[in-house]
C-alpha cells in the first residue's frame, strides 16, 4: 500500500525539478490519496496487532 502512494517532490529530486506537479490529475487525487493513507494506516495498524499477538502467543 505504501507503494502506491505518490511522491511529495521532497529531498534533492525535488529540490532539481525531478518529478510531476500533483495537478495532473485534477482535484480527484487528492481524494484518492487520502484514501490511500487511511488505508495504509488501517492495515499498519491491523499488522502492528497481529504481530504483538503472535508475538505474545508464541
Amino acid at each position: 500500500m505504501v507503494l502506491m502512494h505518490s511522491g511529495k517532490d521532497a529531498g534533492l529530486s525535488g529540490a532539481f525539478g525531478v518529478g510531476g506537479s500533483g495537478s495532473a490529475y485534477g482535484g480527484s487525487s487528492a481524494i484518492v490519496e487520502k484514501n490511500l493513507t487511511r488505508i495504509t494506516v488501517v492495515i499498519s495498524v491491523l499488522f502492528f496487532l497481529s504481530t504483538y499477538v503472535l508475538g505474545r502467543a508464541l
